[in-house]
């Protein structure tokens, strides 16, 4: 996944989270059996997510700092190919 898509994702799961704790604030003060399963289930998840969100950004930071030069070649490789499809083309 390049760079820019991967930001994406991670923003819409930061948007889809913040909605979540923002929901679970607006419900606190309401009570019922099923709205108070719901927010603990929710907050389970959302704890949960914020878990593997920082778990993954972690893994990818982490995997491209060791393997840099496995990166800038696979960049110009595909930089490469690219630029003779490209040229091909005109």
């Amino acid at each position: 996944m390049d760079r820019i898509s991967s930001d994406k994702l991670v923003e819409g799961i930061r948007a889809v989270t913040n909605e979540a704790q923002a929901f679970l604030n607006a419900t606190a003060t309401q009570t019922g059996d099923q709205l108070d399963e719901a927010r603990s289930r929710l907050g389970k998840s959302l704890v949960a997510s914020r878990k593997k969100l920082q778990s993954a950004g972690s893994l990818a930071d982490r995997q491209v700092h060791e393997h840099a030069w496995a990166v800038a070649g696979i960049a110009v490789g595909l930089g490469l190919v690219l630029g003779i499809l490209l040229s091909r083309r005109n």
